[in-house]
């Protein structure tokens, strides 16, 4: 898996190859086939391909994962897949099963 700058994460969101950083922002496939994207140990982003679509964790977190979000939306948008967006990180994880972390919580 490639290690890429954290401004370079648009372009292999978009392209859905999987990559980590030395940012903390990484993507890869999940078993069900979605393509997930992670900020430290909180998913952010679940992209869907088959059909089209994605959910965002839009929930606020520190500037490095705000960054992260950013270089997220930058790479769907050049997808042109439906978004939704969850700002409860609650709400993305029951929609995508993958785990996100509440602000400030420790686990």
């Amino acid at each position: 898996m490639p290690r890429i700058n954290t401004r370079d994460a648009g372009e292999f969101i978009a392209s859905l190859k999987p990559f980590t950083s030395n940012g903390a922002i990484r993507g890869d496939w999940d078993k069900d086939g979605a393509f997930v994207v992670w900020s430290y140990a909180s998913a952010i982003a679940a992209i869907y391909p088959d059909e089209q679509r994605a959910t965002i964790n839009a929930a606020k977190y520190s500037v490095t994962t705000s960054k992260h979000q950013h270089e997220t939306r930058n790479g769907l948008a050049k997808l042109g897949y439906a978004i939704t967006e969850e700002t409860d990180p609650a709400a993305f994880e029951i929609a995508t099963g993958h785990r996100a972390r509440l602000r400030g919580a420790n686990w």
